[in-house]
């Protein structure tokens, strides 16, 4: 190892030398940089990760204006409003029950971040296997493998043994103890030490839970000699102390029981008979077919190695294969799980084709028709021994799944079963959605090719005979899952992913540099990183803060620094040490920016899958633009910059009138509604005012949710509120600091505070759920006062004394009528709000006008950023518009190199939870393929979808004009599974029939929208489905020590069905990707809670 990288990886892992590093060149005293250390799995510390201080204070703020009424507090008092406000709230908790986690003393916590930021290797390996809550994995003799076939069609649990696995029990190793069905798979990124390796193991035969609790105790070797016990060395340090597996006797109290299980239970160890172990079959195949007969001694080698602690032949035996992964090739592995997933899955058959491809993708180089569609299944990997096919994959459509497997025959509850071999084409079939698809040409034929290669001649047979190509194609729920899938099922059947370097592209100098990253390095980098799990290292600057990143981030920033300063761009590295800016690591691909989060593994995970198609680079964390440049007296050279203003919320009355004539203001009937209002991203939400949650200095008078905990001290503050109040739980100092974070705060101290600042966030998630309808501020030709010259003087009166009595004032009547707030949408459409006083009105009506003038140059900016981008890529290629459709799904490398991105567009605000809107736009949705496409408008918040109507229609059906959009629909995206591309092909019209003489073989219409937006993408590139579970089935439930009074039966969806397709068609493809990339990062979170 070079002397340097020894120095850089020695600060990385020594906290104050890095610190003096910092330091150093930062040109800091000792005294002006303080260290603070914070849970890391708490809101603020991820908040950190990815914000600057400021932006997470401008993020959280909001304004209060108006107080609130006694009204509101009134429906908070009796109890049939508590009743009410109790089961809304129950209702409410259920649909975004995995945004937050209930906790002790009914306190909430935020959950998202703490999967992305685990280093420890086995929770990195619980997210790579995340079987089902509900997968039954289950033991039983082979003879009986078709017994109680009819029970187990309708979920009930006959087996003889049944253990109900959490998603943890399937992952679990030998170092957790207590677990007896385990999982063995070994990170290939990951070096064999065993600090650094994942290991787990399925044991031969899984512990029977139906009698008592087994006993587990640490003794001497001398005390083991007289029991009947399974020993299994705990690690190095204790070679003399063995775990112990107690037979246990028969108690009255059972562990884990089944219903209807208990009367059929087994002895839950057996007594091996002292006889040599048969050879297997596979085995044997090996043995007749291998050149070298070492396999079956290997796994004799880990038997020996297993007990004996002192044994050291094991870097022999861990020697990895040159052509296949060791952990397929295990004899110990055959039948049993290695890896295992519910995804949804396709297979589609070749028309002629029979010898597979060099390459396969979404332009598909052969023609294929569709032989089954999308369905649900469980994706199970068994290890085979041959190293011809090493792993067997099998799709389940019952969630009771053996660990062990010995027959050939497919089970009964398996749809599909194909063995994996090195003739397999594995690749993602998309780029965007990174779903994987498995090219597989007939066994027959792949087995006389091998013949054929083996005797160097060629076969005469011809292939006319064998099947065509079938193609499965893999959906998994997130995209990391994807990538794990992908280097699993490539490091079966060929090299296993080591990468020992790593190429990295820097797009402020325009350099790409190869940073050397071997296998050492990689291990100590893990340890460091299981060592910081739990506390995050902050430091305190003269301004602002800076956070110790992942320790991978760490030392590749050192190394990158290091270079380019010795490449003579000090310029450049001194602009990051002087504005403390963070930096990140992303993958570019054409136009697009996936950004890495995750562990340590998962960025070398990327490395693996991606390096053929994307590029990794090194670049700025930016999130969403919080200012707008505006010209002075036309002159384009000056501009004033304007910040984004803080959003606003109060209690308004909703005034209307219904006109008998429409050309006269002739009253017909007075319109007054109290409702609550408030703005987000330019949107201007109402929800009813009994549902409101106003913002409180005590938040804990009041849930997020709106159930009122401490009525008295509610009373005291509602009396005492100014007219205009600013909450901001982040509140700065004049050094851009948080005022309660600094080396001097207690743990409960910062609990506090970081609860408050959780609790902030989640009411306004809880306020846009529960909104009826918006008003997008940006439609607004004026906001201004209400003439009230044209009204009826009785209607001012009726106004006047319902508002009197709702906020108990005594105004006159032309106190009132300067009072009213219009909001001008169209030519005869507008909205009326009415504020409690004048003082009030005004307000209202300067801040509404900030916020509309802000969002409608931001809006305009954004669509011409993502408009000057897509100019700047055909100019680079001097293609058309139309020929770029066809590059931006698999362009080759080089053109991603020369092509131009722009982190504003593709920020990290949709992961930091920096904003409660993540993203919104009008979008086409219809809900089946033979239906028709609707205007909506969307908004993606965290863990939801909503789409509002975006025009009133009569009985008749007609459009007719209107200030608001109205909800239509919330869709969460827990369960969901989203792909785009070709695969949404399936789900379109065939609607373009005729020949397009001017571009022929495009099926495309020229677009031009409102804003000045064009588009010819066809519909295909432009369009991206959602994939629901359609049917649910009822299964007995399983009782743990956890859950003694579970409920008997449980609802969950059911496998091996067609599901519901929502369909979105957005207007080009830029605005497809943006979507889609918005999503993911969310559905990343939700899918890892």
């Amino acid at each position: 190892m070079d002397e340097r990288i020894k120095v850089l990886i020695d600060i990385v892992l020594d906290d104050d030398r890095f610190l003096q590093y910092i330091r150093e060149n930062a040109g800091l005293g000792e005294s002006a940089m303080k260290k603070i250390e914070i849970p890391k799995h708490s809101f603020t510390s991820h908040q950190l990760t990815y914000c600057s201080a400021v932006e997470i204070s401008q993020s959280h703020r909001s304004v209060l204006i108006g107080g609130i009424p006694q009204i509101w507090n009134l429906q908070h008092s009796y109890n049939i409003f508590t009743i009410f406000e109790r089961l809304t709230d129950v209702r409410l908790r259920n649909r975004i029950k995995y945004v937050y986690e209930k906790g002790r003393g009914k306190e909430t916590r935020f959950i998202h971040w703490r999967q992305y930021h685990s280093a420890d290797k086995n929770k990195a390996f619980d997210e790579n296997v995340k079987p089902s809550k509900l997968v039954t994995v289950y033991d039983d003799d082979d003879n009986d493998e078709d017994d109680g076939e009819a029970s187990l069609q309708n979920g009930s649990l006959n087996s003889p043994s049944v253990v109900q696995q959490s998603p943890s029990g399937l992952t679990s190793d030998a170092h957790r103890g207590n677990d007896a069905d385990v999982m063995h798979f070994e990170d290939p990124l990951i070096g064999h030490d065993g600090e650094s390796t994942v290991n787990s193991d399925l044991e031969e035969q899984s512990l029977e839970y139906n009698e008592a609790p087994t006993d587990f105790s640490v003794l001497d070797d001398n005390e083991t000699r007289s029991l009947d016990v399974r020993t299994y060395t705990l690690n190095k340090e204790n070679a003399n102390q063995r775990l112990i597996f107690r037979h246990p006797t028969r108690q009255t109290f059972r562990s884990f029981t089944s219903r209807r299980s208990s009367l059929n239970s087994k002895d839950p160890l057996k007594i091996l008979k002292p006889i040599p172990q048969p050879i297997t079959r596979e085995e044997q195949t090996r043995i007749n077919n291998s050149h070298a007969h070492y396999t079956p001694f290997k796994a004799i080698g880990k038997k020996i190695s297993a007990v004996v602690p002192d044994a050291h032949f094991g870097s022999f035996w861990e020697k990895p294969s040159p052509e296949h992964n060791r952990i397929t090739l295990d004899s110990t592995k055959i039948g049993k799980i290695i890896k295992m997933e519910k995804m949804i899955v396709m297979v589609k058959q070749a028309l002629t084709a029979r010898v597979i491809p060099p390459h396969f993708s979404e332009d598909e180089p052969v023609d294929t028709r569709i032989y089954e569609r999308w369905k649900e299944y469980f994706v199970v990997a068994r290890g085979t021994g041959n190293p011809d096919a090493p792993v067997r994959l099998q799709l389940y459509t019952s969630r009771k799944i053996k660990p062990i497997v010995t027959k050939d025959r497919k089970p009964w509850h398996c749809k599909i079963q194909f063995d994996l071999d090195k003739k397999c084409l594995v690749e993602f079939y998309n780029s965007l959605d990174k779903s994987i698809c498995i090219v597989k040409q007939d066994d027959l034929l792949t087995q006389e090719m091998r013949f054929a290669d083996n005797a160097k001649t060629k076969t005469a047979t011809s292939k006319k005979q064998f099947s065509p190509l079938k193609i499965f194609i893999f959906r998994c729920d997130n995209l990391l899952s994807s990538s794990r899938w992908l280097v699993f099922l490539r490091s079966s059947i060929g090299p296993a992913a080591q990468p020992c370097d790593i190429d990295i592209h820097i797009p402020i100098v325009n350099l790409s540099l190869n940073v050397d990253l071997p296998e050492i390095i990689r291990r100590k980098l893990a340890k460091k990183a299981a060592e910081e799990e739990e506390v995050m290292k902050i430091f305190q600057l003269e301004n602002g803060y800076r956070v110790a990143q992942l320790p991978i981030l760490r030392y590749l920033k050192l190394v990158i620094r290091e270079t380019l300063i010795q490449l003579g761009y000090l310029h450049e590295v001194k602009k990051w040490d002087a504005s403390n800016i963070l930096m990140g690591l992303c993958w570019k691909h054409y136009d697009r920016i996936e950004w890495s989060y995750g562990n340590q593994t998962d960025l070398l995970y990327g490395t693996f899958v991606l390096r053929k198609s994307h590029i990794f680079e090194y670049r700025r964390l930016k999130t969403y633009p919080r200012s707008i440049q505006k010209p002075i007296d036309n002159h384009t050279d000056t501009v004033k910059v304007i910040n984004e203003p803080s959003p606003i919320e109060g209690f308004l009355s909703e005034n209307n009138i219904v006109f008998s004539d429409k050309n006269e203001y002739k009253l017909s009937h007075p319109y007054f509604k109290l409702s609550y209002w408030f703005t987000s991203n330019g949107l201007f939400f109402r929800t009813r005012s009994v549902k409101a949650t106003p913002p409180l200095p005590e938040d804990d008078v009041i849930d997020p949710f709106g159930v009122v905990l401490d009525k008295a001290r509610l009373d005291d503050l509602i009396e005492t509120m100014p007219r205009v109040y600013e909450d901001n739980p982040y509140p700065l100092d004049e050094n851009g600091h948080f005022a309660w974070l600094n080396e001097n705060i207690t743990t409960a101290e910062f609990e506090s505070h970081d609860a408050r600042a959780s609790r902030s966030f989640l009411r306004k998630i809880s306020l846009i759920l529960k909104a009826d309808n918006c008003i997008d501020l940006t439609r607004c030709t004026d906001i201004k006062l209400l003439d009230a010259s044209g009204f009826n003087i009785k209607t001012m009166k009726i106004w006047n004394e319902a508002n009197n009595m709702v906020w108990k004032n005594s105004q006159t009547l032309e106190a009132t009528k300067s009072s009213i707030i219009e909001l001008v949408i169209g030519k005869n459409v507008s909205k009326l709000l009415m504020a409690p006083d004048p003082e009030t009105c005004q307000e209202w009506l300067s801040r509404l006008r900030e916020i509309a003038f802000y969002w409608k140059r931001r809006l305009a900016a954004d669509r011409q950023l993502l408009w000057d981008l897509k100019i700047k890529n055909l100019n680079t290629f001097n293609i058309t518009e139309l020929q770029e459709k066809h590059i931006s799904a698999f362009v080759p490398k080089w053109m991603t190199e020369l092509s131009t991105t722009n982190d504003h567009i593709y920020n990290v605000s949709a992961h930091a939870l920096s904003r409660p809107i993540i993203h919104q736009g009008l979008i086409y949705h219809k809900s089946r393929k033979h239906s028709v496409f609707n205007k909506h408008f969307m908004v993606l918040i965290p863990g939801f979808i909503m789409l509002y109507h975006c025009f009133d229609r009569s009985i008749r059906g007609y459009a007719k004009d209107s200030t608001k959009y109205r909800h239509f629909l919330t869709i969460p995206i827990e369960k969901c599974y989203l792909y785009s591309g070709a695969l949404s092909e399936q789900e379109l019209l065939d609607r373009d029939k005729d020949f397009n003489s001017i571009n022929p073989g495009s099926h495309s219409l020229s677009r031009v929208y409102a804003d000045g937006w064009k588009s010819m993408d066809e519909e295909s590139s432009r369009t991206f489905v959602m994939w629901f579970p359609n049917k649910r089935i009822m299964l007995s439930s399983v009782i743990t020590p956890e859950t003694p009074d579970s409920s008997k039966f449980h609802v969950v969806d059911k496998l091996g069905v067609s599901g519901k397709s929502m369909i979105f068609m957005c207007r080009s493809r830029q605005e497809r990707d943006l979507w889609m990339v918005k999503i993911y990062d969310e559905l990343e979170r939700v899918k890892m809670l």
